[in-house]
């Protein structure tokens, strides 16, 4: 069973052809690897962030079917984002609920 990814965005932009590119780092000691499947987009209310509360309350939450076509870290394609180097990402996503990605929303995978 694959446990889900949850990916932190920290800004949405577009490249020179005018495709979106979602930044971003995953969040929870997981890895996102090319083909994995966002189902979920939510938020957690900043004094939670501050406060490190252990499982916050998400707010906002939409549900979203956005499948990682490419990764890009640094200038490079790479088939795996890999939490363990604290590296933020460059997701190109395909598939419905890309307009409710947003700066500091987070991104979720279902498990298997």
């Amino acid at each position: 069973m694959t446990e889900s990814v949850e990916v932190f965005v920290q800004n949405v932009v577009r490249d020179s052809h005018g495709n979106t590119i979602v930044v971003g780092i995953p969040n929870n000691r997981r890895s996102l690897k090319v083909g994995d499947v966002f189902t979920v987009r939510y938020e957690i209310a900043r004094e939670d962030v501050m406060k490190q509360v252990s499982n916050p309350p998400r707010q906002n939450e939409h549900a979203i079917s956005l499948k990682v076509s490419k990764i890009e870290v640094q200038g490079q394609q790479v088939g795996e984002l890999d939490y363990k180097t604290g590296a933020y990402g460059g997701l190109h996503l395909e598939g419905t609920g890309l307009e409710l990605v947003a700066k500091r929303t987070l991104l979720r995978t279902s498990a298997d």
